[in-house]
């Protein structure tokens, strides 16, 4: 009886969440501007810590919140960098080579990677740029 259940719990939203949904795709849409121009003020702060710091990013986001560092002056692996980050500047990053999603990457491929962390443009403004000047302290 139970395998009844699987398909959907599994695989179908619930109609609440469905009602949900439409009406924020319907309803006033102003929020959605709000945000979407948060994220590009957090972006380009970022941007310019980068820059600032004398590492101009090579590759500027268009629509997602979050932004590759490239870490490869740093001289450790993406994993290890993430981890000092954490534990000596009590700031939290995904490591690049966490994103390796194909089985069948080359080792090229798995170096570009492994040689950036990202960076969630989600919090307050401030502290996306206090944790970029962590960032490139750390590097």
């Amino acid at each position: 009886q139970l395998s009844k259940l699987q398909e959907p719990i599994v695989s179908c939203g619930v109609p609440f969440a469905q009602e949900a949904a439409i009406a924020a795709l319907k309803g006033p849409q102003e929020c959605v501007r709000d945000m979407k121009e948060a994220y590009r003020q957090r972006r380009d702060a970022a941007l310019q810590v980068l820059a600032d710091r004398g590492r101009p990013a090579d590759y500027i986001p268009g629509g997602a919140f979050y932004l590759p560092v490239d870490i490869s002056k740093s001289g450790m692996d993406s994993k290890s960098f993430a981890l000092k980050l954490l534990t000596e500047h009590q700031c939290a990053v995904a490591p690049g080579i966490a994103f390796n999603t194909a089985d069948n990457a080359t080792p090229e491929e798995l170096a570009v990677l492994d040689s950036f962390c990202r960076v969630s443009l989600a919090n307050s403004q401030p502290h996306v740029v206090q944790g970029i000047h962590r960032i490139c302290d750390l590097l």
